[in-house]
């Protein structure tokens, strides 16, 4: 008997999303001890144990896990146990971890990545469409791992627009990795396991049933720094995905949609909950460039798209003799940022290095007082210098 079939003899005997086989991980230590365990000893695991649950703990046999590990090898996909050097730490700090991953293509590597999710709406507006499309390429040029779960719609969208962009993806399907789903996306699928790892806790042959995906959500959010909801309706999966992320205790962003689109509805009442809003990729890659700059290309740009150096935009200007004496703290950092240019928030933060939020309420301020003005586009400038 290898180690591997014990593993997936235990992956069996609970519904995925128990939490269930990682405490009876801790309680016996191995999984070694939880296999050659009996009813005695699941009984006094102090892990609260139904009598059908022990009951399957209580067979040992392995012929359906014999096939589990023979259709894998059939298909290509490897088996990643929780004690797996490839298995995330990331995703072992969940309250459910899954006790083991599919996976096919390239080597899960993600601890040390600024990894992403992008979700949302299979039936996306033009404009969720675009804003997933702009997302999946800026955070792949900004050195993000974009994790989605190839539905379609905006899973898809972000995901082929981040592996045309050279990035790297990571895809947590909702079914066995040897089934296509949706169809139409077997070319992405294909893609995605080229440029990084297509993964499941589901075994070969499940089949994509509705109850299934709700559970995956917790590994898109679980293996990820913070998840982005692009576009998503009131009961949206994507909804049920950051509702995981803030559980786990992992970052909520969402990009804003028309008040009048319905599509839109789950995403803006998340922002009006506390959600970062979303305007591109340096949004996002901004909170997390303080621990993982090396990782994160081109974050301080006025546009990830845009190369331009913010010492380019600077240029020279005098303020008037005591004008900044009037400021303090951070509006005098805001203000003398703007100089005498016409700029928009982002690049007011990448001169300053004042986090985006803290710039936004600063202009706020400054308006209000009547010492910025804002200007088409966007922009803003010091109003009146005297």
């Amino acid at each position: 008997m290898s180690n591997i079939e014990q593993w997936v003899w235990l992956s069996r005997v609970f519904m995925p999303g128990s939490p269930k086989p990682k405490k009876l991980l801790d309680s016996f230590g191995e999984i070694e001890e939880i296999y050659a365990a009996t009813s005695s000893d699941y009984k006094k695991s102090g892990v609260s144990l139904r009598e059908t649950e022990i009951t399957r703990l209580e067979d040992k046999g392995l012929s359906h896990v014999q096939k589990i590990i023979s259709d894998c090898g059939k298909h290509n996909i490897r088996i990643i146990p929780i004690c797996d050097s490839e298995y995330p730490e990331r995703l072992k700090n969940i309250p459910e971890p899954p006790v083991l991953l599919y996976a096919r293509g390239e080597r899960l590597v993600i601890d040390d990545e600024v990894a992403i999710a992008v979700v949302g709406t299979r039936n996306a507006s033009k404009n969720g469409e675009a804003a997933a499309k702009k997302l999946g390429r800026e955070l792949a040029e900004g050195g993000a791992v974009t994790v989605t779960g190839l539905a379609k719609g905006v899973d898809s969208i972000a995901a082929e627009s981040a592996i045309a962009a050279g990035g790297v993806t990571v895809a947590v399907f909702g079914c066995g990795l040897d089934i296509c789903y949706p169809r139409e996306n077997k070319n992405l699928m294909a893609a995605t396991e080229k440029s990084g790892t297509v993964i499941s806790e589901y075994c070969p042959g499940t089949p994509p049933a509705g109850r299934n995906f709700p559970i995956r959500n917790r590994i898109i959010s679980g293996l990820s720094l913070g998840t982005t909801v692009v576009e998503a309706p009131e009961k949206s999966g994507a909804l049920i995905t950051a509702s995981c992320a803030l559980e786990q205790g992992r970052d909520v962003f969402a990009v804003p949609s028309s008040i009048f689109e319905d599509t839109g509805s789950g995403s803006n009442r998340l922002i009006c909950e506390g959600a970062k809003p979303v305007r591109s990729a340096n949004d996002i890659l901004s909170e997390y460039i303080h621990l993982y700059g090396e990782k994160i290309r081109a974050v301080d740009p006025v546009s990830l798209k845009e190369d331009i150096d913010p010492a380019d935009v600077k240029g020279e200007f005098m303020f008037p003799k005591g004008y900044l004496e009037k400021f303090s703290g951070d509006n005098r950092t805001v203000i003398e940022a703007l100089a005498g240019d016409e700029l928009r928030p982002d690049e007011i933060s990448a001169r300053s290095g004042l986090p985006m939020p803290k710039v936004l309420t600063v202009l706020t301020v400054l308006e209000i007082y009547g010492n910025v003005k804002k200007l088409a586009g966007g922009k803003f400038a010091i109003k009146d210098i005297q």
